[in-house]
């Protein structure tokens, strides 16, 4: 899976009236599967992976889905208890829902932790970002904003193909061929950004089974490219933008996206920490 770290910047941010610490580290994402909602852990330390892939063996899936660990096991994750509270945040709402029990599956290349929470009430959706209950005020109750594709500028667009076909490899020209991406292959997005960042700019253009044109770009006002995600390249990875929410009132949105290939996909959070931005693994798979 291609990853390319974000590049630093000199940013300005915001003022809000009330701000929160930043993000926290124990934040997850949340889904309803088979009618149950929790929170799929892959997140792991080296000894915790070794915990749950240790309890996948011995609670195996026979088929049935991953049986509920037994509350007494002692491979149990201690950062994790019956009882404890998270907010899941969905583009309906905010709730409150309190971990129940667990379960461990190894996937194809990541171990699960399967967190299993209250379930989801009914239109409340059916999938969102997970904090701790407590960390969020009481008078705070955010939705995520689902991301849609706005109008780049076509000039904007051609000048920014035209650098990123520029730069490539004569591997990755020849890999193109007469199939060049244009400008109707761009898709922008806007969110409450760093000023000097006007749109993420991604771009998904299939080559083969298994290759694309592709990447996940931050565009100023005047169409430079300023920061990358992953720079407009050939490789196997594509990129989504999903949702958009100030979760740490601080005037700039943290945004979810999904980094997609041909044999799994991972969704991604984006946050700003001290002016700089940075992209955690909230869960996924792949080969």
């Amino acid at each position: 899976m291609r990853i390319v770290p974000l590049f630093l910047l000199a940013l300005t941010a915001l003022s809000p009236a009330v701000a929160l610490a930043e993000v926290p580290e124990r934040t997850f994402w949340a889904e309803t599967f088979a009618g149950e909602t929790l929170l799929d852990v892959t997140a792991l330390s080296e000894g915790e992976r070794a915990s749950v892939e240790q309890m996948a063996d011995k609670y195996p899936d026979e088929g049935k889905g991953a049986p509920r660990i037994p509350a007494d096991e002692p491979l149990l994750l201690p950062r994790f208890r019956v009882g404890e509270r998270y907010a899941v945040i969905t583009a309906k709402g905010t709730y409150g829902l309190g971990i129940v029990g667990f379960a461990a599956t190894r996937g194809a290349s990541e171990a699960h932790l399967l967190v299993y929470l209250d379930k989801l009430p009914k239109g409340a959706g059916k999938e969102g970002l997970a904090v701790p209950e407590a960390w969020l005020p009481q008078d705070f109750r955010p939705k995520l904003t689902p991301l849609k594709a706005v109008a780049l500028p076509k000039p904007i667009g051609a000048k920014l193909l035209a650098q990123a076909l520029a730069g490539l490899s004569a591997e990755e020209k020849a890999l193109l061929g007469k199939r060049k991406p244009t400008t109707g292959d761009l898709k922008a997005y806007t969110a409450r950004m760093p000023s000097d960042i006007r749109w993420i700019v991604t771009c998904a253009k299939k080559l083969s089974l298994t290759e694309v044109f592709s990447g996940m770009i931050y565009v100023s006002a005047t169409g430079e490219a300023v920061a990358a995600h992953a720079p407009f390249s050939v490789g196997i990875d594509h990129y989504v933008p999903r949702y958009a929410i100030d979760l740490d009132r601080d005037g700039l949105d943290e945004l979810l996206f999904d980094s997609v290939y041909y044999e799994g996909d991972y969704r991604l959070l984006l946050k700003w920490d001290k002016g700089a931005p940075t992209v955690v693994t909230l869960t996924g798979d792949g080969a």
